[in-house]
């Protein structure tokens, strides 16, 4: 029987699952117990919620949940043994275990209140997984020297920092989340304060090479400043070069962060997690809203014909492509003045606008 028909999620508490790795050799087969727990604050057992890299799914390998067996992914599979406590156990929330990720009503509730699961976590151990096990413990190599630039070079370059959603895990997260690879560990507060530091510095420039360096520097650093304060539509543009493997997670991977850091820069889009729509049915209702609410029309400028994107409306931008985007923050021609619009059947746009016709001064 599968593990989540035996525990059932009571959505009118806000369950969640925890999933408890009973103790045990490094080698031995992964043992544990699915349970489940109210999501409340002060009630919800201390825990710990993981990030990692899904990887693919072919191949998959078996752990025993419940007495039964469940496919984990091999990345999963490769973190497990090294979580696992020899002689107690350790409680832990997996998207992948926790989720059932074929029932689409409960992927999409649990996907709205993960905010609140690694707010909640206790800790958030990071997997990062170097493909280069010559690195190392990073953290014993001499401060400044080229040996320890070079492996955090190295340690940029790995796919977990490419994630999207990374932007809540790390944002949402406590201070003592660590960052591990294999048995090395550090505290993700204080790679991040070394990565601003060297950004801060500029070292990205010895590798005038590697442009993908000083993006991914950028990209930490906006991730780790949590007083940074970004509107939905901003969150949108500045991950738009993260990856995920779903396109529907283009909003939904940062919907909670938004509604968590908007500070009143304008209203929050009244979206929720809905894995039975498609995305451009997604792309187009977050667009419909930003039209509704802040009559305006910037989003415009993410907008682009692309053939090998998901078929959308020319005034829907496709956020599934990743492309360069800017800003027109500065950029104020219409003043003051809204807009008006309204959507046809036929998937047309329609905008009342108000045009202004002013004098033109000639220079004496």
């Amino acid at each position: 029987m599968c593990p989540y028909e035996c525990v059932p999620l009571n959505n009118s508490t806000e369950e969640v699952r925890l999933l408890t790795l009973l103790p045990g050799a490094f080698g031995q087969n992964i043992e544990a117990k699915l349970s489940t727990t109210p999501l409340i604050l002060g009630y919800v057992p201390e825990y710990k919620a993981l990030s990692y890299c899904w990887g693919p799914s072919k191949d998959p390998q078996t752990i025993t949940v419940n007495g039964e067996s469940l496919a984990v992914t091999q990345s999963l599979a490769t973190d497990l043994p090294y979580l696992r406590l020899p002689d107690r156990v350790r409680v832990l929330w997996i998207d992948a275990i926790c989720v059932n990720q074929s029932d689409l009503l409960e992927r999409s509730l649990q996907v709205e209140r993960m905010a609140d699961v690694y707010s909640y976590a206790h800790r958030q151990p990071i997997s990062i997984k170097p493909t280069d096990h010559s690195l190392g413990d990073v953290t014993s190599l001499p401060f400044w020297g080229k040996d320890v630039l070079d492996a955090i070079r190295e340690l940029l370059n790995i796919a977990w920092f490419e994630r999207l959603w990374i932007w809540q895990e790390i944002r949402l997260s406590n201070e003592s989340s660590i960052l591990v690879w294999g048995n090395n560990q550090i505290l993700w507060r204080n790679f991040r304060d070394a990565i601003l530091c060297l950004e801060w510095k500029k070292v990205h420039r010895l590798y005038p090479d590697s442009l993908s360096l000083a993006t991914r520097f950028q990209t930490i650093v906006s991730i780790a400043n949590k007083f940074d304060f970004m509107s939905f539509n901003t969150l949108l543009s500045v991950s738009r070069n993260s990856k995920c493997s779903d396109p529907r997670d283009r909003i939904y991977a940062i919907l909670s962060l938004a509604k968590n850091y908007t500070n009143g820069y304008e209203p929050t889009l009244d979206v929720k997690p809905d894995y039975t729509k498609g995305a451009a049915d997604i792309y187009k209702e977050v667009t419909v809203q930003n039209l509704t609410q802040l009559k305006t029309l910037k989003f415009l400028t993410h907008c682009e014909l692309n053939e090998d994107g998901i078929d959308v409306p020319s005034w829907v931008p496709d956020w599934s492509t990743q492309r360069e985007t800017f800003k027109l923050s500065f950029v104020k021609a219409s003043g003051d003045s809204f807009l008006e619009t309204w959507t046809q059947s036929d998937g047309t746009l329609e905008v009342q606008i108000v045009l202004y016709i002013l004098p033109v001064m000639e220079a004496c």
